[in-house]
């Protein structure tokens, strides 16, 4: 559980952030909303008001060496001198999450003895995170931490971490502008806008709250999903799905992807060539200026984006039945 109630100014900018957290969280905000002041304010970096509690505890009032933070920044940060398992033994504590579980989570036995020049992008990451996790974090901070690893590379370092992240008993507060990796890793959202909280908490109830937000920040469904022989099981919903990366794949789980725009609503089915025919009811509509955004129950929560024109020649109101066409190469593996 994270308790945030900080307030800060930092070059004549004002960090002013309530949330109460729990699990993995991914914090959302677009250029200026505040997530790098944010991240120096929980690690002590700059003078700050209010309170920062991790599971109950107030690290607010410690200097920054003992709050005991595990960071991940955009670059890795490894020591260049020492090998791979010499990062990784770097400030090694006794705790719960062990040595041999995170390089065998990360996958980092091939090149332990490597120096941190040689490593990809991605390499060094998974590196950076295990050496944060062997520190027995009382919260780990993620600060962009995809930034250097190359598109083609994302879903499987996604994959990887979150399975490393199941290792820690810490918190998580993954620090990101795309809303497709936060909701891909993360039980629960913090929305920045201008130095404040747009909104916080469970990822259903954020969206709920802000939607024309998420929206602005090019949200997507994301489920997390199993695959099985060509279906990914989401709760209650089955979809045919394209074949997930090696990564996902041998996990049998990730995160599914599908861009809100991408839904299309009808009010009868005839011949289609969607492989995905959700029937299901409307529960949530807003209309922005530039469309109307609609969350449907079809075994899982589905958000679609349509114009308002469709909404209401359509009667796509709170209550109103609605079927939904996914074809399935919209639908894309994250991790």
């Amino acid at each position: 559980m994270i308790q945030i109630d900080l307030h800060a100014q930092r070059d004549g900018f004002g960090l002013d952030v309530h949330a109460d957290l729990s699990g993995s969280t991914g914090v959302l905000g677009g250029n200026g909303a505040g997530k790098s002041t944010l991240v120096h304010a929980i690690a002590g970096l700059i003078p700050t008001e209010g309170t920062l509690r991790v599971n109950g505890r107030d690290l607010s009032a410690l200097p920054t060496a003992e709050r005991e933070l595990g960071v991940v920044f955009q670059d890795g940060r490894l020591f260049p001198h020492l090998t791979v398992e010499g990062n990784l033994r770097y400030g090694l504590r006794s705790g719960p999450v062990a040595y041999d579980a995170v390089v065998q989570a990360l996958r980092l036995g091939d090149f332990l003895s490597r120096r941190p020049a040689s490593l990809s992008g991605g390499e060094a990451q998974r590196v950076a995170l295990g050496r944060a996790l062997l520190r027995q974090p009382r919260l780990l901070l993620l600060d962009e931490p995809l930034a250097a690893v190359d598109q083609s590379s994302r879903p499987e370092i996604t994959s990887l971490i979150r399975d490393a992240l199941d290792l820690c008993e810490a918190p998580v507060l993954w620090i990101t502008h795309d809303a497709r990796t936060a909701m891909a890793v993360a039980t629960d959202l913090l929305l920045l806008e201008n130095g404040r909280t747009r909104a916080a908490g469970p990822i259903e109830s954020v969206l709920r709250a802000a939607p024309g937000a998420a929206h602005g920040l090019g949200a997507e469904n994301v489920w997390q999903a199993r695959w099985d022989d060509g279906v990914a099981q989401i709760d209650a919903l089955k979809l045919q799905a394209p074949v997930p990366p090696t990564g996902v794949a041998r996990r049998g789980r990730g995160a599914l992807a599908l861009p809100w725009t991408d839904v299309v609503l009808v009010d009868q089915v005839g011949k289609t060539s969607a492989r995905n025919v959700l029937a299901g009811v409307v529960t949530a509509r807003q209309d922005l200026p530039e469309a109307t955004l609609l969350t449907l129950d079809v075994g899982a929560p589905l958000h679609a984006e349509v114009t308002t024109f469709s909404a209401d020649r359509l009667r796509l109101d709170v209550g109103a039945q609605a079927t939904a066409l996914v074809k399935t190469r919209s639908l894309r593996w994250l991790g």
